[in-house]
């Protein structure tokens, strides 16, 4: 059997808010906060983000694979929050979707400051 990775957890101050911002720009679906007080993004059928109501020590990062459609919808969506990317982690509020690695990509922070990517393009291995 292929190792996959079935979940990640994030510890967010406010993880509902998270979720919620995660959900719309990918266009997935957030049924809101489980009996134990988790907010689950089911990003896909084999994977699952996690908010768990921690008070972040430290921000991740966290990159996605995504298709041209979703970087569009993604930009569309931060755009319209007034929200900023970027194309380099370096510079991640040029508002541009030139990845270093070629193809598409940006980085954005949500709404606890964890860093995501979205990529077009896999990126080195």
């Amino acid at each position: 059997m292929a190792i996959t990775l079935d979940h990640f957890t994030l510890p967010a101050r406010d993880n509902n808010a998270s979720a919620r911002f995660v959900a719309e720009l990918l266009g997935v679906d957030y049924h809101g906060l489980d009996h134990r007080g988790f907010a689950l993004v089911a990003i896909n059928p084999e994977f699952t983000l996690i908010y768990t109501p921690i008070e972040p020590d430290n921000k991740t990062h966290l990159a996605f694979h995504v298709d041209a459609r979703t970087l569009d919808h993604a930009i569309a969506k931060l755009k319209a929050w007034g929200e900023a990317y970027g194309s380099d982690p370096r510079d991640p509020y040029n508002l541009r979707d030139d990845h270093p690695y070629g193809g598409r990509g940006i980085f954005f922070h949500d709404p606890n400051g964890h860093f995501f990517e979205l990529i077009t393009k896999r990126g080195p291995v």
